[in-house]
């Protein structure tokens, strides 16, 4: 079974009879009470702090009895050199990466797009050369209506246009600003650089850029599947 806890979410896949189930949950503890069967063994992502982490691998290790592997640069970042403080890179970050390098051929732009926005360049050895991070939507709004006295609604209109009303106008003001920098960045890159969009939010992207973006679902859980594979060769 293979885990994503990321900053608002959980997700997970399992495996039944060679078949992939996708499930999601608020908290750990919901999700287990949606699994009817013991897995062989669990594959975890978690970026939260280092004390909730532990918990969440205790917890696990309670429920089911089975070897829990939480994936980190430090045992598995052989499989994808990065250039980047290694300290500090999220590994859901390396993990989409990862995930991306098996369907899109280097170089490539991975553009995570969920409670905060992250891209990543892997150049054409494979090798990630760094990114950026900025606030993803939510984030921005929340931040204007708690720094500011610019209270709004959430816009149902996703084609860019001048806004005519402030909630259409936060929303195309940090769609605008996510993809100028996504532009800005593919400009500064070889040409035959693929644009590979991933997360919650990914595909909200695709109207406001001028480029043509692949958009690939799940790349942290697929990233952790790969490894898997990698550190056992007969898991499917």
């Amino acid at each position: 079974m293979f885990i994503d806890i990321g900053n608002s979410c959980i997700k997970a896949i399992r495996n039944i009879d060679g078949q992939h189930q996708r499930l999601q949950a608020t908290t750990l503890a919901s999700l287990l009470t949606s699994v009817p069967h013991t897995p062989d063994a669990i594959w975890i992502s978690d970026v939260s702090p280092a004390h909730h982490q532990n918990a969440h691998a205790a917890l696990l290790q309670k429920t089911w009895q089975v070897p829990v592997h939480r994936v980190s640069l430090a045992a598995h970042g052989k499989y994808l050199p990065t250039c980047y403080a290694r300290d500090q890179l999220g590994i859901d970050r390396w993990l989409a990466m990862l995930a991306c390098r098996q369907q899109i051929n280097p170089p490539f732009v991975v553009v995570d797009y969920g409670t905060a926005v992250t891209l990543d360049v892997v150049d054409a050895s494979g090798t990630h050369q760094g990114g950026y991070i900025l606030p993803g939507l939510s984030l921005m709004r929340a931040a204007l209506q708690q720094q500011t006295g610019i209270t709004d609604t959430i816009s149902t209109r996703q084609e860019p246009h001048l806004a005519q009303d402030t909630g259409c106008a936060i929303e195309q003001g940090g769609q605008q600003a996510i993809a100028s920098l996504i532009h800005q960045m593919m400009q500064t890159l070889p040409a035959n650089t693929s644009l590979c969009l991933s997360g919650g939010d990914g595909r909200s992207l695709l109207p406001y850029l001028q480029i043509p973006a692949t958009c690939l679902d799940d790349l942290v859980l697929q990233g952790l599947i790969r490894v898997a594979q990698l550190e056992t060769p007969a898991t499917t």
